[in-house]
């Protein structure tokens, strides 16, 4: 979607979304009793954009953006300042009340299925406690990169009473319409000081009721005709991964193919190198292959392949470099591979690596589409030592533009 469309649409959408988030916090606001207010204490207080700046939870380090002033009262909850930009407008009320209907199908889940009750009961859950994660005041958006404890770039991070997510990742999901309701419940989880590490409680909503999906996509857009509709030849549900970029986890990479425009996106969440105070080098490699069925007397063509990305450094004057490398090929054939070098002292900045030779398979039957790559960041010759912010390179998505042709069209 065109940055100008979508800033339409979300200005459009707000009035809604807020007038539903606001009904929902309405409905919330009593569920938990805050007790005696207690005096706060500030844990950041940084103003510096583009910076990381630590941030501690029963023993879990994170990375937020240095604008957010995390509070923490007496009685273990957390909160943002509300006094300062987020950064992110009216976008971000259109993310936090989509995130909140998600929400609220999930109550529904876990009040009205049997599958549902025996999870709560299983789990000995306290679904108000769930309920009052719900709530515009609980949840805040970001455009900056969100790091957790383990040193991984996250959509979401989740601590008692409060949930941040970025704002590119969730538009994402919602104008996808992924089936995203675990990751929804695994942040409330979180908020509800709920362990939720490795997905253990949020894990069966991987298969969310199909009665109880909402749609979430801003501009529904009209499927292709029959013949030119290629979901029956992309075996997406049969992709093969491999290396340290894409580990085949099920959750941190995400494939969807756009009905509309026979495009495949291929997005990933975990692809990304950092260097930091103690390590020198980082190095990441995907390797995907997936399955084509081919009809009698047709051909697969790629007409083109986008490979985008991010890097993310607030080191002044950094000497450290990144490297990308790319190929594409139908299995039988072989292509080049493209390399792209990338100056970190750049700051914070996407890139794009494009594919325009033509693959072209055999005519009909079984066919193979690799895709492998690799990223390295590296400090450079007289770098010092000390980064007090991590520096990020990362892959975000793949896309291939895709078509079947006749085998006799010239």
């Amino acid at each position: 979607m065109k940055p100008h469309l979508r800033n339409l649409i979300l200005a459009a959408t707000a009035i809604l979304a807020l007038a539903t988030a606001a009904k929902a916090a309405t409905l919330n606001d009593n569920l938990l009793n805050p007790g005696l207010p207690k005096a706060p204490t500030v844990l950041n207080s940084g103003t510096t954009p583009l910076k990381k700046n630590p941030f501690t939870v029963d023993g879990r380090t994170y990375l937020l953006p240095d604008y957010l002033k995390i509070i923490k009262s007496e009685d273990g909850k957390f909160s943002i300042d509300k006094k300062i930009d987020h950064k992110v407008g009216n976008g971000g009320d259109y993310l936090r009340g989509q995130f909140i209907a998600l929400g609220q199908q999930i109550i529904l889940f876990l009040e009205e299925t049997e599958d549902g009750q025996n999870l709560v009961s299983s789990r000995q859950l306290n679904v108000e406690a769930l309920k009052s994660t719900l709530d515009i005041n609980k949840l805040t958006v970001v455009q900056d990169l969100l790091i957790d404890n383990s040193g991984s770039v996250v959509d979401a991070i989740g601590v008692p009473d409060l949930i941040i997510i970025n704002a590119d990742s969730w538009m994402d999901h919602f104008e996808r319409e992924r089936n995203i309701y675990y990751l929804v419940f695994h942040e409330m989880l979180r908020s509800a000081a709920i362990n939720d590490d490795n997905y253990v409680v949020s894990q069966p909503l991987m298969n969310f009721p199909a009665a109880l999906k909402v749609r979430t996509q801003l501009v529904p857009t009209l499927p292709l005709l029959d013949e030119d509709n290629l979901s029956n030849i992309i075996a997406r549900g049969s992709l093969q991964t491999g290396g340290t970029g894409c580990t085949n986890n099920g959750s941190r990479l995400f494939t969807d193919m756009n009905l509309s425009q026979n495009t495949l996106d291929l997005t990933f969440y975990d692809y990304v190198t950092k260097l930091n105070s103690t390590a020198a080098i980082d190095r990441k490699a995907c390797s995907l292959t997936l399955p084509i069925t081919l009809p009698k007397n047709k051909k697969l063509v790629v007409s083109l392949i986008d490979v985008q990305g991010q890097i993310d450094s607030s080191v002044a004057g950094s000497k450290s470099l990144g490297r990308v490398t790319f190929e594409a090929f139908l299995a039988g054939t072989n292509q080049p591979s493209q390399v792209k070098q990338i100056a970190m002292a750049q700051g914070k900045k996407s890139f794009l690596m494009r594919k325009t030779n033509l693959l072209s398979s055999a005519c009909g039957g079984q066919s193979l589409l690799r895709l492998n790559s690799n990223i390295i960041l590296q400090k450079g010759a007289g770098q010092v030592s000390q980064l007090a912010n991590p520096e990020v390179l990362q892959i975000k998505k793949i896309r291939v533009f895709l078509s079947v042709e006749d085998c006799t069209q010239q």
